[in-house]
């Protein structure tokens, strides 16, 4: 799920465009779809439309009571409410570009969950550096003020520089800091 200002934000950047319509930014976007002759309306889809003058022809129009998301370079028909853009690419390539945006977004969701899980349900701070090692696929360590770490992961721990030792403890070597 996705904020459509989330959406917008990036197709602008993306594909340096500007947002001619207004819209309401904080609408919960669930996925993106292409028109199709058999499509079910859904008022949390992002819709686009490769074909705009066969909508109420060959493509359905959605009924009325409801809002319904378009993007587009021209005004849609009623009960569309257009995000109208000055430009943007061909319709397959800004659906990939959409998806593609959720899919990052749903897998940081899911590395957030799995972090506060090891938080509130682990056996300390080296299980939460032992998660953000697995998605970073970086070597982690938490020092204090004075360079002393407070914990390390398991790559960190197997690190054969970067660690120095003295009477037990383990601080950040000089040439890291």
């Amino acid at each position: 799920m996705l904020k459509l200002k989330k959406i917008t934000e990036y197709i602008r950047e993306q594909f340096q465009s500007i947002v001619l319509s207004e819209y309401d930014g904080e609408t919960d976007i669930y996925k993106t779809e292409l028109i199709h002759p058999e499509i079910m309306y859904d008022e949390d889809t992002l819709y686009l439309c490769a074909h705009p003058e066969e909508l109420g022809k060959r493509l359905p129009i959605p009924p009325t009571s409801g809002t319904y998301y378009i993007l587009s370079t021209a005004p849609m028909p009623a009960p569309f409410h257009t995000i109208q853009f000055t430009k943007l690419p061909d319709t397959v390539t800004l659906y990939h570009h959409i998806v593609e945006l959720m899919k990052n977004e749903s897998r940081h969701e899911h590395q957030v969950q799995d972090l506060y899980y090891a938080l509130y349900h682990g056996s300390g701070i080296r299980d939460v550096l032992s998660v953000a090692e697995d998605f970073l696929k970086s070597p982690i360590g938490i020092c204090d003020a004075s360079y002393n770490f407070i914990a390390i992961s398991d790559k960190m721990e197997a690190f054969p520089y970067g660690v120095t030792i003295v009477n037990g403890h383990s601080y950040l070597s000089d040439s890291e800091v």
